[in-house]
């Protein structure tokens, strides 16, 4: 997930806690339910995309490994260094996403 998604997010989480409280404030039921709905939904999004993006480090994880294996067994350096470091890329770029 990209930092610019993240902030996106919070921000309509907030948006969405305003509204809430001014509709609290103002006793407009309407604007309460609003704002709770853009919150909850802000968050969701946000939550559905952290799993997308755990993923897709999953995928790079497991073709690094692939390939490391590919390389080990075919005596190609290369391509085993290639897979290592695809693998702690993959592993660095996920624990960043929590």
């Amino acid at each position: 997930m990209t930092a610019q998604g993240k902030i996106k997010h919070t921000a309509r989480t907030a948006r969405g806690k305003v509204k809430e409280i001014v509709g609290r404030a103002v006793g407009n039921k309407r604007m309460v339910r609003r704002g709770k709905t853009e919150r909850v939904t802000a968050r969701i999004r946000h939550t559905a995309e952290k799993g997308v993006a755990a993923l897709r480090h999953r995928g790079k994880a497991a073709k690094g490994r692939t390939q490391e294996i590919v390389g080990s067994a075919t005596e190609n350096n290369h391509m085993t260094m290639r897979a290592k470091l695809s693998k702690a890329s993959a592993r660095i770029s996920e624990k960043l996403n929590k």
